[in-house]
């Protein structure tokens, strides 16, 4: 049969059977699970990892009301938001214990707020065949690339696979652990992030293609999809905090978004808002600088602020 179903869980813990906030109100989890016409592989799909990633969440909406559930290869659980506790707030961590949801599995069933979430994701993830996450850039930031974790032998290959289909500059350098993506891929499963998207205008076509590119990877079954050449990976990547708090200016717009620029192309610079005093000058540092995540909007930083995250473009031979 095919048919689709929103159901949601409590956010459970070893001690009680649902997590209550000081409120009273308690925390669930919104799941829809769709069935194609046949038998195949159970891929869960995610996002809003942090809450922030309000684009992730969005592409998520579009993705579910545009799929053909017939053409599914099996079943698809679909997680819209992963992190309601930051959601709600708009912020990347949750206000509750100050915790990422991204650095916080396999969790902890009676930790706190965030680790049981990690928790009851992490049983999603058991469950599953595959993984995929959606992320994006903050509000005034914005991403292009699908990211690899650490995994070797068939896993590490549909992996490959499946960030190929994508067509999107792959970012090859190890997650941090603790990740949803790295803990599936230590279960055994197939599993990557996608990172597009964000606070900032993204070309209807860009969008389009990702999108079919989802589907794509969606509607084949038993996990098998033909071989891709990638145009881009990047087995190091830069990511470029400031050193200097102030207001930050772009001189890129999202149209080099995954594109590639020549060394010394201005990027964007800091100012100190009081005093005038440009503090801070960032710029191409690669002979061919592949632009994978930016800061794309004036906006007030910290010191510390990640601004960029760079990629060297690996000679072709190095290339798939």
């Amino acid at each position: 049969a095919i048919f689709r179903t929103l159901i949601s869980i409590d956010v459970c813990s070893v001690h009680c059977t649902s997590m209550t906030m000081a409120s009273g109100l308690t925390v669930k989890l919104g799941i829809h699970i769709l069935h194609g016409k046949e038998e195949g592989s159970r891929i869960l799909l995610m996002a809003g990892e942090e809450g922030d990633e309000l684009y992730s969440v969005e592409l998520m909406r579009h993705l579910l009301e545009q799929l053909e559930v017939h053409r599914l290869g099996g079943t698809l659980t679909a997680v819209p938001v992963m992190n309601p506790l930051a959601f709600e707030w708009g912020e990347p961590r949750s206000r509750h214990d100050g915790y990422s949801l991204r650095g916080c599995f396999p969790g902890n069933a009676s930790g706190t707020a965030t680790q049981r979430l990690a928790t009851k994701i992490g049983e999603l993830i058991q469950q599953s065949d595959a993984v995929i996450v959606l992320a994006s850039g903050g509000p005034y930031c914005g991403e292009c690339f699908t990211q690899l974790g650490t995994a070797e032998g068939e896993k590490a290959k549909i992996s490959e696979q499946m960030a190929n289909m994508l067509g999107l500059p792959i970012r090859e350098t190890p997650v941090r652990t603790g990740t949803a993506v790295q803990y599936a891929l230590d279960l055994g499963k197939p599993a990557i992030s996608v990172h597009f998207g964000g606070g900032m205008y993204i070309e209807p076509e860009a969008e389009a293609a990702v999108k079919q590119a989802l589907y794509a990877i969606l509607y084949a079954n038993n996990l098998s999809w033909p071989e891709c050449t990638r145009t881009a990976a990047y087995l190091q990547t830069m990511e470029v905090p400031s050193n200097f708090g102030g207001l930050f200016h772009p001189e890129i717009g999202p149209e080099l978004l995954g594109k590639e620029v020549p060394l010394g192309t201005p990027l964007g610079y800091v100012q100190n808002p009081t005093t005038l005093e440009v503090l801070e000058h960032y710029t191409a540092p690669y002979e061919h600088t592949s632009i994978l995540g930016f800061r794309s909007m004036l906006s007030p930083i910290h010191p510390g602020t990640t601004l960029y995250v760079l990629g060297e473009e690996l000679p072709q031979h190095q290339i798939n």
